[in-house]
């Protein structure tokens, strides 16, 4: 995992290239899909973006769509509560992984950084 030098919020390009290869969880699109990080309940402050482990699959729209319109209207627009979509993003993520003591160490450091 790195970080970076201006923030210590944890960041994890191979986490994020794997949101981006999942569906929106939005619309199900597997088209244009970007990985949006969820600013509500993640404590980061304006101009901050949150830990790469609470991003979520969105099509560019919808992404754009999360910025344009804030996230509170977003999701409520969406239906979708989206801890529960960190959630399920990040439960396919372990699935991918094969079973390791590297697998145990990652899950830890995603869990104390939520």
């Amino acid at each position: 995992m790195t970080k970076s030098k201006s923030c210590k919020t944890p960041r994890n390009p191979k986490y994020l290239a794997f949101v981006r290869s999942l569906p929106c969880c939005a619309t199900g699109s597997t088209w244009e899909v970007q990985a949006a990080h969820v600013r509500i309940g993640s404590g980061a402050g304006i101009g901050m973006k949150p830990s790469d482990f609470r991003a979520v699959p969105l099509i560019a729209s919808a992404h754009h769509d999360q910025h344009q319109h804030g996230e509170r209207t977003f999701w409520k627009l969406t239906g979708m509560d989206p801890e529960a979509a960190i959630r399920e993003t990040l439960f396919a993520y372990l699935r991918s992984l094969e079973p390791s003591k590297a697998m145990n160490d990652l899950l830890g450091e995603i869990i104390e950084n939520l």
